[in-house]
């Protein structure tokens, strides 16, 4: 934990000497995330996004958030965003995908699965999710 907050202190210190810096607030953000203090780690992803609109690493770490944290429909919000800077990020459309489901939203999951499977097709995890959407446990691409 000290180092945590070394961590903290150093990075409070940075965003003190220049408050734009998208960085310094998405690096902020993974240690509150460490600290599973999860306001601060979404209002810190925020403002790295506020300042950085296409800060795509941060828009999928608050999307991952939000699902972890049950808003859901704000997930969804975050990863639609995300797929706008980078439509081709596997990862991000497999979350989309378990935004979508959660919610009931079964065609859509479907589609960013199938997606994600598409750009990385050993992505396992999306391949087990299109098998359970399916019903079977014989989905290959």
């Amino acid at each position: 934990m000290g180092r945590l907050d070394d961590a903290l202190l150093q990075l409070e210190k940075a965003i003190e000497l220049n408050s734009r810096s998208a960085l310094a607030h998405y690096q902020l953000a993974l240690v509150y995330s460490k600290r599973t203090d999860n306001e601060r780690t979404a209002a810190e992803f925020g403002e790295a996004i506020e300042i950085d609109p296409a800060f795509e690493a941060a828009f999928f770490r608050l999307g991952r958030l939000y699902i972890d944290m049950g808003r859901v429909t704000a997930a969804i919000e975050v990863f639609e965003q995300a797929v706008e800077l980078n439509p081709l990020s596997a990862d991000t459309r497999y979350f989309l995908g378990t935004a979508y489901e959660k919610k009931g939203r079964i065609d859509l999951a479907r589609q960013e699965y199938e997606k994600a499977v598409i750009y990385v097709p050993d992505f396992s995890e999306a391949k087990a999710a299109l098998r359970r959407l399916r019903g079977d446990s014989t989905f290959q691409r």
